[in-house]
């Protein structure tokens, strides 16, 4: 996989060298398609062992539940089809299926709905959100930034996972001269300095069962509405993601 210092590279040469951008324009070309075709050939035998797996363990029940042996087999497989999902979604990030949608609306729904599902787990943690009414329409592809909203969400979410204080998640968006800003923001124990630029990294996780692709996911899609992503993250303040998107 290419990181992301590998395409800042290959921007600057692009961008000097006009038989460059030709050469490395086929090449990401061909490089997609390897991993567009190698993630379809490995998910659909994956898929049909997943799907197998649970209808066994369905028709075995008892059988199924006092076996240790059984239960890893369907997370190694769980974690094998979730990790072939966010492949896919990491190599189709800047490809935009863009229209005019309510921006505003969107990100209120997404913290409803999230608010909704700590609700539904009966989590401790106290959710948050603020919405600026003057984010209107916004043309974008909202699935895919939908996904983004999620996925800072759920993170936020996990970090709280062991906090020492009283867990709270903010959600927040306004809109600023020239662009829309969103913060996502937990009081959990942060980040280590020395690892928040490795985040964007594909495979990089510091969750035991992650797939290390979901921010990379998030910032090849938020780049290519030509916006930005950024961390910031301590031990006494927790941590806050901000994106900003064109207005």
């Amino acid at each position: 996989m290419l990181t992301n210092i590998d395409l800042e590279k290959m921007n600057h040469l692009m961008e000097t060298n006009k038989d460059a951008k030709e050469i490395i324009t086929q090449l990401l070309k061909n490089h997609d398609a390897a991993v567009a075709t190698i993630a379809h050939e490995i998910r659909n035998p994956m898929t049909v062992l997943y799907s197998s797996m649970q209808l066994m363990s369905s028709l075995y029940a008892e059988t199924a539940k006092g076996s240790c042996v059984w239960e890893e087999c369907m997370d190694g497989a769980r974690h094998m089809c979730d990790l072939l999902d966010d492949l896919t979604e990491l190599n189709n990030g800047n490809q935009l299926n863009r229209a005019s949608f309510p921006l505003g609306h969107v990100l209120r729904n997404s913290a409803v709905l999230f608010a909704m599902s700590l609700n539904f787990e009966k989590s401790k943690i106290e959710m948050t959100s603020s919405i600026d009414k003057n984010i209107k329409r916004f043309n974008g592809d909202r699935t895919k930034l939908e996904e983004v909203f999620l996925n800072i969400l759920t993170n936020a979410k996990d970090a709280l996972a062991d906090c020492k204080y009283a867990p709270r998640l903010q959600f927040r968006a306004k809109k600023l001269d020239d662009k829309i800003l969103i913060q996502c923001q937990d009081n959990g124990c942060g980040i280590p300095t020395e690892i928040v630029d490795k985040l964007y990294e594909p495979f990089f996780t510091t969750k035991e069962n992650g797939t290390g692709l979901g921010l990379a996911v998030s910032k090849r899609i938020i780049e290519a509405h030509n916006g930005t992503i950024d961390i910031t993250s301590d031990h006494t303040n927790g941590t806050i993601v901000s994106i900003t998107l064109p207005a």
